[in-house]
């Protein structure tokens, strides 16, 4: 199958986030990428980076859903699906509000997508496409890939700042802050990475701008402090 991976971004002039500001390598989007089975090709779309071609010849659009860029999100699955081209949408808003998600897309994965994500590919290739994939445990972080960062897309314009990419080294968190959903979404308990696999990954990457995108870098002080000083 070919398959187009999305992050959509604010298409207003005016957006704080422009094209010409800080940008990060997302990622979500190059890790599902190494987590498709070889069989498949691959095109990954940042807005943030650079347009879409909806013209493209795709069989399954994946998008990454953020509440703040749902309504763009929605948009873009519309186009696809009104061209007859499969829709799945994962991420934090579409985890929490599943049905509202399922509106605009052919099937939503809640939670994380690494036990569900090739079983999900499978079934589209075969015509048994369903409307939910919901993760049934906690993703094991030891032996992740090392994300796609080589389909990421150029960015179209510079940006004030140098380009960062960015990387993850846990998830979760046991607290449950009324403002935050990281709890309920990748669930209450924290789970770092073997610090010799995030190494590596630094090691693999062509840039000297990191972005740690957890959301709690160093609440095990024990294991952040080792990562920095191997670092």
């Amino acid at each position: 199958m070919k398959i187009k991976l999305i992050a959509p971004h604010e298409q207003s002039e005016d957006n704080i986030s422009s094209a010409e500001t800080f940008k990060i390598q997302k990622v979500n989007l190059p890790l599902l990428a190494a987590l498709t089975p070889p069989e498949h090709v691959v095109k990954i779309v940042d807005e943030a980076f650079a347009p879409d071609d909806v013209n493209d010849d795709v069989d399954l659009v994946g998008i990454t859903v953020m509440t703040e860029l749902a309504l763009r999100a929605y948009q873009i699955a519309d186009t696809y699906r009104q061209r007859g081209v499969k829709v799945v949408m994962g991420g934090i808003h579409a985890t929490v509000l599943p049905n509202e998600v399922l509106q605009h897309a052919d099937a939503v994965v809640i939670g994380e997508a690494e036990e569900v994500w090739p079983k999900l590919l499978s079934d589209v290739a075969s015509g048994e496409m369903q409307k939910l994939y919901c993760a049934n445990k906690v993703a094991d972080l030891n032996g992740i890939p090392i994300p796609r960062r080589d389909l990421y897309p150029r960015a179209r314009y510079k940006s004030y700042t140098p380009f960062a990419s960015g990387i993850e080294t846990a998830r979760g968190c046991p607290y449950d802050c009324e403002f935050c959903s990281i709890g309920s979404v990748m669930g209450r308990q924290y789970r770092s990475r073997p610090i010799p696999g995030v190494i590596a990954e630094i090691e693999s990457i062509d840039s000297s701008h990191l972005f740690f995108v957890d959301d709690a870098l160093a609440l095990n002080r024990a294991t952040a402090k080792k990562l920095f000083t191997e670092m």
